[in-house]
């Protein structure tokens, strides 16, 4: 997927000329990055062009929480295929929900980690371990509403269809959320997750760690 791969290169690129105010040139880029997809054969998968698609997702990609200059929104890639489009659609969604949730799951397990001897010390090995094993289960069994920020799909030689799908999720929303989960996923512990949930998520210098 050549055509895609360009994208982290424009993207770079375009970065000076966000910051700058200089959108007309990112919308420039972005009709031309649409104009070569659609010449390899990709067609809009909704009311929305490609290029508008494009745009969209070169700023969400940059956009950070001026506060606390972390990223607003995790964003997740996925591509299906199959000879039916719903198939292959729905392949393409649980691919890129699955991207979110990982790299959802390595930033909750980063935060734990740059605090880990402490709650150790203060809840004990045995609970810590249990609240990373129920993380992962929270952030694999549920996710937050997201948005499509691009819907592309593609009809290959073999007649089967290719799609590609990029969701994105609000970053304080998925972390709140998977908080409010955390209470209520098999709690053995209440009053230690409780304490451990304040101690790892209410430190802001930590998840600018994972930019």
């Amino acid at each position: 997927m050549k055509g895609i791969l360009y994208i982290t290169g424009i993207l770079l690129f375009s970065l000076p000329l966000i910051v700058c105010g200089q959108s007309e040139k990112v919308t420039k880029d972005a009709r031309k990055e649409a104009r070569k997809e659609e010449s390899q054969g990709w067609k809009s998968g909704n009311l929305k062009p490609i290029a508008n698609q494009i745009e969209d997702y070169w700023m969400k990609s940059l956009v950070v929480d001026e506060e606390e200059w972390i990223p607003i929104y995790i964003l997740g890639e996925g591509t299906g295929t199959d000879l039916s489009q719903n198939i292959s659609y729905e392949l393409a969604k649980a691919s890129a929900i699955n991207r979110c949730a990982m790299q959802m799951f390595m930033r909750v397990n980063q935060l734990i980690e740059n605090k880990k001897q402490t709650l150790i010390t203060e809840n004990g090995e045995e609970v810590v371990e249990d609240f990373i094993a129920r993380s992962k289960m929270v952030i694999d069994a549920h996710i937050p509403d997201y948005e499509i920020v691009r819907y592309q799909y593609r009809i290959l030689k073999d007649r089967q269809i290719e799609t590609l799908l990029i969701i994105d999720i609000p970053l304080k929303e998925y972390l709140a959320f998977i908080q409010q989960n955390l209470t209520n996923h098999s709690d053995p512990d209440p009053e230690a997750t409780e304490k451990i949930i304040k101690e790892v998520f209410q430190t802001s210098d930590l998840l600018k760690q994972q930019r």
